[in-house]
């Protein structure tokens, strides 16, 4: 336009106003900005009214849908363009919706001019439109459509379909434009629309009303066109329709728009994969074309390994950019008759059609398992992660897709409990499972309410004396209805609903209450030993926790002991040392628990200030038949000494595994040949017998030396 161009601008950084002025005036744009940053301003800013107006998604004290939805109420009509940082497709589809000509990202400025350029145009071109309507409206109906649409395309058809006239803004349309009066117009008319078009234009000749019909031209190099069309029939002398006068507007950037539109309310931002939305309506497809043909429908749910260990540990970018590597590999392994969808986070689902066998379904889960194992570079980092797959089939695991994704989600979560890595397929013992899982969750809270939580004790042995060195404190639930239950049942829930912090705290609370009154009724030099979970392990607050446990009960720092696994210890190294050595300052007893089944690294075990290390039962239940049990414990029970520690054997049930480790040097030991877990008061009665393991005369000499 030669005149300047008044811009009124929402936006409450100068420096992205000052990008955006610069965007448009670096193109040769004359251009007078008002800057707004509150409602009253924005409203004082539409009078006298902008040729354009620019806004920010989203400022502190105004947004561009309350600065949108303030013109409309105006009944004005000027371009309105959403700049931001940031948008997602959610909020980009809704301001599409409620009338915003078109939104950009504050990275890719370059797209402003060409969108201010396209939408001032179309704003003339509706404010002429509006002009003649109210100047032609009391005309002939006839003319009034023609003069309307003077900037349309228009031409004049017989009634077989041949063009009599084209205007210039139709020719225009083609290659050769001179040479199209005279022809077919449903010549250019896209194949797939073709008939379709004949059959309106048939009708309007037959009955002389004019139809609205929106089709696709095949224009050549010029691409395909989307046409929206008004018919308007004349008739001759004899009252036959002898002619159309067909108006049209070339529709082609709407419908893009609206593609987009869609695109974005059925796509996932970041990958590009479909989202949950296009995916319960794809799986729906299949279902029904499954059973047309008689096959079956396979779902597998695929969760990421540790994938939020990434994302804390080194940002949200690069844990996106893995996530958009993942989404490519599942696309590999994939056949084009499947279909996957990013349903958030880092978990996706693949949909396979037309299964015959489950054994096709496995070699294509093996395959993803497979993939995705595999190492990936990410922004200089060689990063690895697995996935645990979840598998279930139509129909025999659910006839509908909710049900479907739930069991494949049950199964997914098996498939982690089984050691990750690896895919599982629905099973109904999953499914009771899960409903006792929900009622367990459900219940837990109220558990520690009511009480229902106990304490039972296992006791601790000296080998070489039998003496009862301490107790193990081991949580039980009696449940109301199902009785007591061990902690396998309802501890890994906890640590999934965060009720473990909860249920940790009681432990340490309610075992060192215990431990005082033993010590009160004359009960000493015993050790209590408590497991820490891995969130307990987490919390910055532990020392202060456990000191005041201790503090409340009256109980000495020496009398507890502590458990950790290696893999909590392993997690974060430094902070684990950092936070052992302040427990060790307050006098509190350590010691690495499960030793041997996790990931070790013995340059930081040397490191963690340890009073012992707990050999794993899987190791001990081999001794002394299973040449690499009796290899790995003497290895470990040697290890454990070379750092100065002692060692305790989980697990204990024979004598000749009692036998076996006492030559082999293991200090202390636990298990069924000596005690299982007892509750309290006959926990109470082992200490005070003081030795396990041996005849009662050996016993009885060792107290009298004592």
């Amino acid at each position: 336009m030669s005149r300047p161009l008044h811009v009124l601008h929402a936006e409450d950084s100068d420096d992205d106003a000052e990008l955006i002025l610069h965007a448009l005036t670096d193109n040769g744009l004359e251009v007078i900005p008002r800057r707004v940053e509150t409602e009253a301003a924005y409203i004082a800013g539409l009078d006298p009214a902008p040729d354009l107006i620019l806004a920010d998604y989203s400022m502190p004290r105004f947004s561009a849908e309350r600065a949108l939805h303030l013109l409309q109420r105006q009944g004005l009509d000027m371009p309105f363009i959403v700049i931001s940082g940031h948008i997602g497709a959610d909020a980009a589809v809704a301001l599409m919706k409620a009338g915003a000509h078109d939104y950009l990202l504050k990275h890719d400025l370059a797209r402003l001019y060409p969108a201010v350029q396209r939408e001032l145009r179309e704003a003339v071109e509706r404010a002429r439109r509006r002009r003649a309507e109210m100047a032609l409206k009391d005309s002939d109906e006839k003319l009034r459509l023609i003069m309307e649409h003077v900037n349309d395309l228009i031409m004049v058809v017989d009634a077989q379909g041949r063009r009599l006239f084209a205007s210039r803004s139709y020719q225009a349309l083609f290659a050769d434009p001179a040479a199209i009066v005279g022809t077919d117009s449903f010549g250019e008319v896209h194949p797939d629309d073709k008939e379709r078009v004949r059959r309106v234009f048939c009708e309007t000749v037959a009955t002389g009303i004019g139809q609205r019909c929106e089709y696709r031209l095949a224009l050549g190099e010029h691409g395909v066109r989307y046409i929206e069309s008004q018919g308007s029939a004349t008739r001759d002398e004899c009252g036959e329709v002898s002619k159309i006068i067909v108006v049209s507007r070339d529709v082609t950037e709407r419908k893009q728009s609206e593609a987009r539109i869609q695109y974005l309310a059925q796509s996932d931002g970041l990958t590009g994969l479909p989202n949950r939305t296009l995916l319960t309506e794809r799986i729906g497809q299949m279902i029904a074309q499954g059973d047309r043909h008689g096959d079956s429908l396979a779902l597998l749910f695929i969760d990421l390994d540790y994938f939020k260990t990434i994302n804390d540990s080194l940002g949200h970018l690069v844990g996106d950019k893995l996530l958009k590597q993942v989404a490519a590999r599942l696309c590999q392994c994939m056949r084009k008759s499947d279909f996957v969808a990013r349903l958030g986070g880092d978990e996706f689902l693949m949909a396979l059609g037309g299964m015959k066998h489950s054994q096709d379904v496995a070699l294509i889960a093996q395959k993803i398992v497979a993939s995705i194992s595999q190492s990936y570079n990410v922004v200089d980092h060689v990063l690895d992660t697995q996935c645990s797959v979840g598998i279930s089939i139509y129909p025999n695991d659910g006839r509908d897709v909710q049900t479907l994704m739930r069991n494949a989600d049950m199964a997914m979560y098996h498939a982690k409990e089984k050691g990750r890595n690896q895919y599982q397929f629905f099973s109904e013992e999953m499914g009771a499972r899960a409903a006792e899982r929900l009622m367990l969750g459900n219940a837990m809270q109220l558990a520690l309410e009511r009480e229902e939580f106990e304490l039972h004790y296992q006791p601790c042995i000296e080998l070489a004396t039998g003496r009862i060195t301490g107790v193990e404190a081991l949580i039980r639930w009696r449940h109301p209805e199902l009785g007591l239950l061990s902690p396998a049942r309802f501890i890994p829930l906890a640590e999934e609903t965060g009720l473990i912090l909860q249920i940790g705290d009681w432990v340490l609370r309610t075992g060192c209450a215990q431990m005082r009154d033993w010590q009160t009724k004359g009960i000493e030099n015993v050790c209590l030993a408590v497991n820490l979970s891995a969130r307990q392990f987490r919390q910055a607050e532990l020392p202060q926790r456990i000191a005041a446990a201790l503090t409340d009960a009256g109980l000495g720092t020496h009398a507890l002991e502590l458990e950790i696994t290696e893999s909590m210890a392993m997690q974060d190294p430094e902070r684990a040392r950092e936070l052992l050595l302040e427990l060790q300052s307050m006098g509190i007893g350590l010691s690495i628990d499960d030793f041997g089944t996790g990931y070790s690294s013995l340059s930081y075990l040397k490191r963690f200030p340890l009073r012992s290390l707990k050999i794993d039962r899987s190791f001990v239940d081999g001794i002394p038949d299973e040449a690499n049990d009796v290899a790995i414990t003497r290895a470990t029970i040697a290890l454990a000494h070379s750092l100065g520690l002692n060692v305790i054997a989980e697990g204990v049930e024979t004598r000749a595994q009692q036998v076996f480790l006492t030559e082999a040097g293991c200090e202390r030991a636990q298990g069924y040949l000596f005690s299982k877990p007892v509750c309290a008061a006959d926990a109470e009665k082992l200490l005070r017998q003081k030795y396990l393991g041996v005849s009662r005369t050996a016993a009885q000499r060792r107290g009298a030396l004592e």
